[in-house]
């Protein structure tokens, strides 16, 4: 359930363990085992690739920031797209 007051989730389930105040992302993650590639650890940027099964062009750049702002990236850029297949 959700408690408005803090807007944090809380378990149902009275053996879980207490919320440390860490995020779900980080939650028993040994950070020293974390190796950055070509950025700098807690730069806050993250470099991803996917595929999008639309037509090449500047259609479909707009379309890949789109679809990253809504997985929740703020300001999301788009370095290079290119065209898998001749149309």
């Amino acid at each position: 359930m959700l408690d408005s007051a803090n807007s944090q989730a809380k378990s149902s389930d009275p053996d879980a363990p207490a919320d440390s105040g860490a995020s779900a992302a980080t939650r028993g993650v040994d950070l020293s085992k974390v190796k950055p590639y070509a950025d700098h650890l807690g730069d806050g940027i993250v470099q991803f690739s996917f595929t999008l099964p639309v037509p090449y062009g500047l259609a479909a750049r707009k379309a890949a920031q789109e679809w990253a702002a809504k997985m929740g990236f703020e300001h999301p850029e788009v370095v290079h797209y290119q065209e898998l297949t001749a149309s």
